[in-house]
């Protein structure tokens, strides 16, 4: 699995990036390393781009995942929206969201402006793509 990562402090956002088949293991990863970056703010909004991911886990997997960020000082507070057009993705996300519910509002998403909108982000600003980005490979391929 790959993962990226974008900080854009002048709009008070995250944008996330996740390629290939991830695991609750990879996701633990990637939340480890957002949470450790020194420009990462648990008040900032985000968004979660699966577009391009595949889900590797089961329901005992994000159990685990969830217990291990649920009460966590660093859990975001701020609006997250994920983008996916994958039906396991998104009932992941149902799940992540009902479980969450009491830290910060999520919603799960097919297409970006819906995204960009949940997280009162003009469409205009999503500039990911042009950003410099942090990465990591966690699977080291």
């Amino acid at each position: 699995m790959k993962f990226t990562y974008a900080i854009h402090p002048d709009h008070r956002v995250i944008f996330l990036r996740y390629e290939g088949r991830f695991t609750a293991a990879d996701l633990i990863a990637a939340t480890q390393k957002l949470w450790a970056d020194p420009a990462y703010s648990r008040d900032y909004n985000g968004i979660v781009d699966a577009t391009d991911a595949s889900v590797g886990i089961d329901i005992q997997d994000l159990r685990a995942f969830l217990s291990l960020i649920r009460n966590r000082d660093e859990m975001s507070v701020g609006r997250w929206a994920a983008v996916t057009t994958s039906p396991l993705a998104t009932a992941c996300g149902f799940i992540y969201r009902e479980a969450l519910a009491y830290r910060h509002k999520f919603q799960v998403f097919s297409g970006w402006e819906a995204a960009c909108d949940f997280i009162e982000l003009p469409p205009s600003a999503y500039t990911y793509s042009e950003q410099p980005k942090q990465s990591a490979d966690l699977t080291g391929k």
